[in-house]
């Protein structure tokens, strides 16, 4: 069964609401409401044995013919195949895509955390009570990065619980029952197309929901591929296209991630600063594709990066039967914050009144501008303090700030606090106040003028000076060293 189905193209509503609407009346029709895990059992295989095992269980039969089914579970939607005939008992040919429609507790999941439970059970009788059918086999399997962007097929060992041990003590033992193999993937639902098709009228943080929903599907690396400007498919063959599929599909691992920290509320110039990182790995991959070509500038990068973004919409725009509504400044407001070798995050953090230590990474600025403004929005105060972070468009004074690694290379989750409280907290305690990560006070970066070292100098100079003070009425032992003179002349009786 093919991941893409072309379907019925409608009016496109232009409000939310009716976009809402158009999602009501189309339920158990053509349109998804929400994301789903889409499931295709391919084969069942090693069930040899296990139909003699359950003969006892059909019905006095002398014939333990295994007629399988999978029942495949994510959160509380369930799923079932159709029940196959195994081959000589051993292998069955199933070939049966099931589709699990994300609810609300899950639907805000990244897909690559998703988990999915597989259990293969006997059809016995009329089929008419699922409850009363044995297990074969389970598994538990996460999607995983590998199943965003490109078709993932999987095959992984099946359990089962069986009695083991001598009759007085037999115990539960997990044993290989047969081998599943599947292919697994996200779709997106048809709201994420329409959102694509008239994103001049959205919020620019569900654009980028909308952007990744799309990508991480199946097809998603294929659709990057084929979108791409003519200037750059003429640059690879067809052998080198298969390592560019993989480099996109983790551009799209990226892209998951960094949305999956968007709640949705955010003004659209925190959400350009905070797709910075990405769009900044989308142009270095452009740079990279036209490395080959001489006499490449900045501006064509720019320039061929803008034209692959618009083709990508333009394309979930059409497969809809809508034109294509964007706003090419917002585009180009994203590009000039991500661009690469940019300085623009710099800029904005200077307007701030924030100064970083010389030699600060691009990435670093671009993920404390993308923090701080997150925090001005939500109006967030120091943990210590009390004291707003950011007051008048100024951030407040003795702020600093505490890294951690992300999933990317480049991902970085920030943490702001008071710059002496935090000191003190390290000094005291050695870990991060709200990771507990270990940390050590060269790992506080201050975001003032003020160096944090001349903070830990006076602390160390004050316990220094408290020591002396303790120390200085105590006798002098024995183990200090002797005075000058004698020391002098013991070195003279030494030499001779």
């Amino acid at each position: 069964m093919p991941w893409y189905k072309s379907r019925p193209q409608r009016a496109a509503p232009d409000t939310d609401e009716q976009l809402g609407a158009a999602e009501d009346e189309s339920v158990g029709g053509y349109f998804r409401r929400t994301p789903e895990v889409q499931v295709e059992v391919l084969a069942l295989a090693g069930l040899v044995g296990i139909g003699h095992r359950l003969k006892g269980l059909f019905g006095g039969s002398s014939t333990c013919e295994l007629r399988p089914y999978v029942e495949v579970s994510c959160g509380t939607s369930t799923a079932r195949t159709a029940a196959v005939d195994a081959v000589a008992g051993d292998v069955a040919a199933f070939g049966e895509a099931v589709r699990l429609p994300l609810l609300d507790g899950i639907k805000s999941t990244s897909p690559r955390r998703l988990e999915l439970v597989f259990r293969v059970l006997h059809r016995r009788g009329d089929g008419k009570s699922f409850s009363r059918d044995p297990l074969l086999g389970e598994a538990i399997v996460v999607l995983g990065e590998e199943s965003l962007g490109l078709p993932n097929i999987r095959t992984v060992w099946l359990t089962r619980f069986q009695r083991c041990g001598s009759w007085a003590d037999e115990t539960d033992c997990a044993a290989h029952g047969g081998l599943v193999t599947m292919r697994v993937g996200v779709l997106a639902p048809h709201s994420a197309y329409r959102v694509l098709g008239s994103c001049r009228r959205r919020k620019l943080a569900h654009v980028a929901k909308a952007l990744a929903q799309v990508l991480v599907q199946p097809e998603g690396a294929e659709l990057l591929l084929a979108s791409r400007p003519p200037s750059l498919a003429v640059v690879f063959d067809n052998e080198k296209e298969e390592a560019l599929l993989l480099r996109l599909q983790t551009w799209i691992v990226q892209l998951d991630s960094c949305v999956e920290r968007l709640d949705g509320q955010e003004d659209d110039q925190a959400v350009v600063w905070h797709l910075a990182r990405v769009v900044r790995a989308a142009q270095e991959l452009v740079a990279s594709l036209c490395s080959s070509v001489p006499n490449r500038r900045h501006e064509e990068v720019h320039d061929l990066t803008a034209n692959w973004i618009l083709a990508i919409f333009k394309h979930c725009a059409e497969s809809q039967g809508m034109q294509l509504s964007l706003d090419e400044t917002q585009v180009g407001r994203i590009l000039f914050a991500g661009r690469a070798g940019g300085g623009a995050a710099h800029e904005c953090l200077s307007n701030l009144g924030v100064v970083l230590p010389p030699g600060t990474g691009d990435h670093l600025e671009v993920s404390i501008l993308a923090r701080l403004l997150q925090a001005e929005r939500n109006a967030e105060v120091e943990m210590f303090t009390g004291e707003p972070i950011i007051s008048n468009g100024r951030v407040a004074n003795g702020l600093a700030a505490v890294t951690h690694p992300g999933c990317g290379a480049d991902d970085v989750y920030v943490y702001l606090y008071s710059r002496s409280a935090i000191c003190r907290w390290v000094a005291e305690h050695g870990s991060d106040p709200v990771t507990r990560v270990s940390l050590d006070l060269s790992d506080v970066l201050p975001l003032n003028l003020e160096p944090c070292l001349a903070l830990v100098s006076s602390i160390r100079r004050r316990a220094f000076d408290a020591a002396t003070m303790a120390i200085s009425g105590l006798p002098r032992l024995s183990c200090l060293p002797p005075p000058r003179g004698r020391r002098r002349g013991a070195g003279r009786n030494r030499s001779r």
